[in-house]
């Protein structure tokens, strides 16, 4: 063989050996990091696109190696295009990013997909390729937790870091409170109040959305508020917002049911947030722009319930719970749930105790008023005279200032003077306890103790006999009448004498 034959194998080999090693080249690895401070998530990463990268951006765009034929197919029919390339093009902006990461994540294939590890507070994946990648969140945390989970398409030609935004949302219970002798305004937005028994006590329920609603087409809310057997829900008082926007009844669905022990559980349905309506059945719209939520959008309940008779006095008080069950995967209508929040309603006794000093004493009878914020006494109950009753409650009192009448004394007894006084009580250290419960006296003679656990104000009024006098028709009386008719007649004989004598004279 000749040289020139030997260069000529050789160069043929040398070529075939660069394609070769051309062919085989591995494709670059990119590292995604999940900015995500918890362990016990499962992330993965899919390669929904696939092409060539020029600079920053990406030509001849395919489908990616983990979406199923089926779902190529899908989704080019759904946009009304016919290959990867032309669905590309139809996502213009995050919206469009966001509507296509839901519709692709029905169409990935089985058992692909890279995973994330967790380490340093942080979640780590590698890819094999440039393309757009879609990172969906599998954790599985089942139903009644309170976890949600989100999904996240991007363009990868580079190392990459997301935060992922956190879909779980909050659910705060407040009640107003009011000392309608001091002011003629509720104090808004605190955990625990007191009020009379007849109240319509007003409850607000604040619902955080989480930060990554966005990620939703559809959205469902259940609010669970259980009422103790004190409350009553006044249904009729009940309002819904999103924002500042009062959302029509047909958009949610309210349901009550008492158990044996009389607690109320109060359940509010929102069956999708996402698709309001208006009374006429129309999109819910601010003008021309749709009602939705947002990422952190406040859903607010407000209603009313009334302390009834069936109040607890003391500090047990009168609870009223609630927790949410929402939505908390794009993928699934599995549901989350929130913890508990609680708020507590408190009101008091006055206890009366009727003596003459020693001994019980009936047939007394009683008014007690309450001084609201114009300064009128407004009667709150009233005891009947009763031969037999020695002892007077009153019961379901909020905190402010009273007036104690005794309407009737005892028969041969004196009325006492009106006793005016201060119901005060603590309970704003946030424990939800009543800390402090005490009376003071503004007028009168009236001592007040008190029992804090279990809400009562106690005091003893005394009666004392009033002033013995003769009768009307007693044997001194007409003492008295015989003599001062003998001492007229007298006078009369006097004055017709001295007036004889001047005449004479």
């Amino acid at each position: 063989m000749n040289i020139r034959k030997v260069f000529a194998v050789l160069l043929a080999m040398v070529m075939i050996l660069s394609l070769t090693i051309t062919a085989f080249a591995e494709e670059p690895t990119y590292t995604i990091t999940i900015d995500k401070k918890e362990d016990g998530r499962v992330y993965k990463a899919y390669q929904i696109f696939t092409g060539d990268i020029s600079s920053a951006e990406m030509t001849n765009i395919q489908w990616g190696e983990d979406v199923t034929d089926a779902g190529r197919t899908a989704l080019q029919t759904e946009y009304g295009v016919d290959s990867a390339q032309k669905v590309a093009g139809k996502l213009t902006n995050s919206a469009d990013a966001k509507a296509f990461a839901e519709k692709v994540a029905a169409y990935l294939v089985a058992d692909s997909g890279d995973s994330f590890t967790f380490a340093t507070d942080k979640y780590t994946g590698t890819v094999t390729g440039s393309g757009y990648y879609l990172i969906k969140e599998e954790t599985a945390f089942g139903s009644d937790v309170d976890k949600s989970v989100s999904a996240y398409i991007m363009h990868v030609v580079k190392d990459v870091t997301v935060t992922p935004k956190d879909n779980q949302p909050t659910i705060e219970k407040k009640v107003s409170d009011i000392n309608d002798s001091l002011n003629g305004e509720y104090i808004n937005l605190v955990d625990s109040a007191d009020h009379d028994i007849g109240d319509d006590v007003p409850f607000h329920v604040h619902v955080k959305l989480g930060a990554g609603i966005s990620h939703y087409s559809e959205y469902k809310v259940v609010v669970t508020d259980t009422m103790s057997k004190g409350l009553t829900f006044k249904e009729e008082t009940f309002v819904a917002k999103l924002g500042t926007h009062t959302l029509p009844a047909k958009n949610y669905k309210i349901e009550t049911d008492t158990d044996a022990s009389g607690n109320t559980t109060l359940t509010v349905t929102f069956e999708d947030l996402f698709a309001l309506k208006d009374d006429a059945d129309q999109p819910l719209k601010d003008g021309e722009k749709l009602i939705v939520p947002n990422d952190g959008s406040n859903l607010i309940l407000e209603y009313k319930a009334r302390l009834n008779e069936d109040a607890v006095i003391g500090s047990a008080g009168n609870t009223n719970k609630v927790y949410m069950t929402y939505s908390n995967n794009p993928h699934s209508d599995t549901m989350g749930k929130t913890e508990t929040d609680t708020v507590i309603v408190f009101t008091y006794r006055l206890d009366v105790d009727k003596t003459d000093g020693a001994s019980p004493l009936g047939g007394a009878a009683f008014a007690l008023y309450k001084n609201d914020f114009d300064g009128d006494w407004n009667l709150v109950k009233t005891f009947a005279p009763d031969a037999h009753q020695t002892k007077f409650s009153f019961e379901g009192l909020d905190d402010g200032l009273y007036k104690l009448v005794e309407t009737a004394a005892p028969a041969g007894y004196n009325k006492i003077e009106d006793q005016v006084f201060n119901i005060v009580a603590d309970h704003t250290d946030g424990t939800l306890q009543l800390t402090s419960l005490n009376g003071e006296r503004v007028s009168g003679t009236i001592e007040l103790s008190h029992d804090t656990l279990n809400g009562t104000l106690s005091t003893t009024i005394v009666n004392e006999k009033g002033a013995t006098l003769p009768s009307t028709g007693g044997i001194g009386t007409t003492i008295f009448y015989v003599l001062g008719g003998v001492l007229a007649c007298g006078a009369v004989v006097l004055l017709i004498t001295q007036k004889r004598m001047r005449r004479e004279g």
